[in-house]
């Protein structure tokens, strides 16, 4: 039996990720059709398990979320939060407010289009002044 889920993968990179969470490991939540249960890999990104998980494996086992340069100590909250449970029960945009900045989080970066930009220029070049 092959269910669709209505999720779709987000990435969560250094600059995205909390100032307090930060760190040299990743973390990978990934979907098992089969049981519709979330999986989560915590380790350090050049590592073969990740490299694996996120490769070809990926096929088979749908990425959800993908959060790239996160302290251990996050990745055993979002392995906490996650690991096992069933796809109803876990929310991904609880995970994500565990590592990632507010800014990034929800709304497809619902960004405002500024109505007008001011180029300025001094001695270092020019500059954008929204003011």
């Amino acid at each position: 039996m092959f269910l669709l889920l209505s999720s779709v993968m987000r990435i969560f990179l250094w600059g995205q990720i909390k100032e307090r969470c930060r760190g040299s490991s990743a973390a990978v939540v990934y979907i098992n059709y089969l049981d519709q249960t979330y999986h989560t890999h915590v380790d350090q990104m050049n590592s073969e398990r990740f490299i694996d998980i996120t490769g070809i494996r990926a096929l088979s086992y749908p990425l959800a979320r993908i959060y790239i340069g996160i302290s251990e100590e996050s990745g055993e909250q979002l392995l906490n939060n996650s690991q096992g449970k069933k796809t109803s029960e876990v929310k991904l945009e609880e995970l994500d407010q565990i590592v990632a900045s507010q800014y990034f989080i929800g709304n497809e970066f619902n960004l405002a289009i500024p109505k007008r930009i001011i180029l300025e220029w001094d001695e270092s070049g020019y500059r954008v002044n929204n003011h």
